[in-house]
């Protein structure tokens, strides 16, 4: 069965997690200079797949993704939730930091939320 993402809107951010996991027990956070129009809920997703990717052995690990729009750009945490007795270590905020650091995944992830048609889904409905 596949297992579905919680995306949570707010007014200027959006959080990506598992259903009732979006607790962060491992965290990092970065501030990103964005200043065409992006999708946050289309950004995250693709955080989340990379953070997923680069923390794809990491037992028991959830990944969760928040970011906020500010004046400039975005304000991105990273991290997750860890539900094995696995001993939290410098090594995941290593990687989760380098995900978010690499100026390849940076400018994917701009170039992927800049998409016109996911613009729509940053609109107010109603």
């Amino acid at each position: 069965m596949k297992e579905t993402w919680h995306l949570e809107r707010q007014h200027d951010a959006v959080t990506v997690s598992r259903p009732g996991r979006a607790r962060l027990d491992v965290a990092v956070s970065r501030a990103l200079d964005v200043t065409a129009p992006v999708s946050l809920a289309r950004m995250a997703h693709q955080i989340r797949q990379d953070v997923w990717r680069a923390l794809a052995g990491q037992r028991g690990f959830s990944p969760v993704v928040h970011i906020t729009r500010r004046v400039g750009g975005l304000d991105v945490t990273a991290g997750g939730m860890i539900s094995a007795r696995n001993p939290l270590s410098d090594r995941l905020h290593n990687r989760i930091g380098a995900v978010l650091d690499c100026p390849r995944n940076r400018d994917r992830w701009c170039r992927f939320a800049r998409h016109k048609r996911a613009l729509a889904g940053d609109r107010p409905r109603g």
